[in-house]
């Protein structure tokens, strides 16, 4: 777990894939005490009552001993969370 301030943007393609999923792409930016975490996020995301569900691939940027990319999960809508996963 870190624990530090959070800021960036997530982008939500407005034409949605055949099944109904938007394209989710961004970039986050997590400052540290320890250093800063970029995070390049790229994937898909679906909609119900307002509140994104998303899933797709990260790569991070890093001086600190963390994985360097694998899959991601959360949701985004009034706040957001994510998880990665190697």
């Amino acid at each position: 777990t870190l624990v530090g301030n959070l800021t960036g943007r997530i982008s939500l393609m407005t034409d949605p894939a055949p099944d109904g999923r938007q394209r989710i792409d961004g970039v986050l930016t997590l400052t540290t005490a320890d250093g800063p975490v970029e995070i390049r996020l790229a994937g898909y995301a679906t909609a119900t009552d307002g509140t994104y569900a998303m899933s797709g691939v990260f790569r991070a940027t890093t001086d600190l001993p963390l994985v360097d990319s694998g899959s991601f999960s959360g949701s985004f809508g009034s706040s957001l969370r994510l998880s990665l996963n190697d």
